[in-house]
């Protein structure tokens, strides 16, 4: 049986099937034509767009769509298979969510949807894409067995199960970028006790068994965090205000003890046992970093109740204060860096410890790495520089963490600064490091691609790790 495949999902689909190559040509338009935004991939095809605004609207839903008639390319979407789902507003009416869902001519495909976050401001510029869209054929799929044949075969296989639901057509997506058309129903064995529900997808073409999935889902509170923080590659300054994004690492507990973290894309869910919580508390005690204030305002934490659909939302820093954009900016710099090594390299178990991240300490136009007790720690704005918790000087601080444990890695200084300066550079696709440390506009604080050096070099850690 094969199980089911949220992957990413893409559908080259215009006037004919257009190419992998086009793609990425629009991929490419869209970087250019909006270098501050991340585009976050996945095999080559989009899955996530956020960090600046990719269109503007007079409504959200002009907005939306001048994005859908200029941007699908990117996707390798048609236009005809992105249709309106539903819109909502979210965050107290700060932002509109309008989703869409991929059809084949009038089949759906299966959990696969477009989802635009707009703010709510005069200009309402889309904010954050989410895509979950499906590359198939172009061509809808004809059915070559009826629901009967389905059910029986299900019946067949499970005698226990007795009750049936209505049997929808879809199309199913697996594994490997496979799509099938399939019928879909629930089905239960009518118990009281030791009651089984399961949810069922059957080959519409062959009759077999795709999957089979849980068809009760306990009630776990969930929601999203995002915050106020320091976008693009600067930081915390006049040309950089904070802007809102996804605040990854969080801690996230329940009244009842169950306990989440929330992930790249800010959400989080407490899980089965945090189903029956009614006040949720958020900190910065996450998984991988802990993130502690040295200097004004208090370590930042929130609480919120939980409301009738198990949802507690998180909206931080709202008004935003350097003391809070920092720490923000620290939990998600330090779990970013953390999963992208633990996903590039599974060995590197031993960066699995929250590691202790001071913010705001005393001293400027700094950072520091701490062999002692192995912590960060980013200075405060002053003397003509900024505050120093922002993403390319995290990176380069948590290279000498990951140099410093890695089993039998060199202590050469120079090695370290290297190191460290290329985990900067690889995380951002940068080679400025330290980009406007030194004052906004004053440019990198080193660019190794520009520096030139060649061993055997002489001078300083930091200048001869450009090597």
């Amino acid at each position: 049986m094969r199980s089911f495949s949220s992957g990413l999902c893409i559908v080259f689909l215009f006037s004919g099937r257009v190419t992998a190559v086009e793609v990425s040509d629009e991929i490419a338009h869209l970087r250019a034509a909006v270098p501050r935004a991340k585009v976050t991939l996945d095999g080559g095809e989009i899955r996530r767009i956020h960090g600046a605004a990719v269109s503007f609207g007079g409504t959200p839903e002009r907005s939306a769509e001048a994005f859908l008639d200029a941007r699908l390319g990117a996707f390798g979407v048609a236009r005809a298979m992105v249709r309106h789902w539903g819109t909502h507003e979210v965050m107290s009416g700060e932002f509109t969510v309008l989703a869409y869902r991929q059809w084949v001519g009038n089949v759906p495909v299966y959990d696969c949807w477009l989802k635009l976050l707009i703010r709510n401001t005069p200009d309402h510029p889309l904010v954050l894409v989410n895509s979950s869209l499906r590359a198939m054929d172009d061509e809808p799929g004809r059915a070559r067995t009826v629901p009967a044949q389905a059910l029986g075969a299900v019946r067949d296989a499970e005698p226990s199960l007795v009750n049936f639901s209505v049997t929808d057509l879809v199309y199913y997506p697996m594994e490997h970028g496979e799509v099938s058309l399939s019928w879909h129903f629930f089905a239960d064995n009518g118990a009281a006790r030791g009651h089984e529900s399961w949810e069922y997808f059957v080959d519409a073409i062959d009759g077999g068994v795709l999957a089979r999935r849980p068809g009760i889902l306990h009630n776990a509170v969930e929601g999203v965090v995002a915050g106020m923080q320091s976008g693009a590659a600067l930081p915390d300054q006049p040309n950089n205000a904070p802007t809102l994004l996804a605040v990854s690492g969080a801690r996230v507990r329940g009244d009842n003890g169950a306990t989440g973290y929330s992930d790249e894309f800010g959400t989080y869910a407490l899980g089965d046992n945090g189903s029956d919580a009614t006040r949720v508390e958020l900190d910065l005690v996450g998984q991988w970093c802990t993130v502690i204030n040295a200097g004004e305002g208090g370590d930042l934490a929130a609480g919120e109740d939980v409301d009738a659909a198990g949802t507690a939302d998180f909206s931080l820093n709202d008004m935003p204060d350097e003391f809070f954009t920092s720490q923000l900016n620290a939990i998600t710099a330090v779990t970013t860096v953390h999963d992208f090594l633990r996903a590039t390299n599974p060995s590197t178990g031993f960066l699995d410890v929250s590691i202790p991240t001071f913010v705001n300490a005393e001293g400027t136009c700094n950072a520091a790495y701490s062999l002692a007790d192995s912590s960060l720690t980013f200075f405060g704005a002053g003397d003509g520089c900024p505050n120093t918790a922002y993403a390319s000087v995290i990176y380069h601080e948590y290279g000498h963490f990951l140099i410093d444990k890695a089993p039998g890695g060199p202590d050469s200084l120079r090695y370290h600064e290297g190191m460290a300066d290329g985990l900067s550079m690889l995380l951002r696709n940068d080679p400025c490091v330290g980009r406007d440390l030194r004052g906004q506009d004053e440019g990198c604080l080193r660019d190794p691609a520009a520096a030139g050096l060649r061993y055997p070099c002489f001078g300083s850690p930091h200048f001869c790790g450009q090597v």
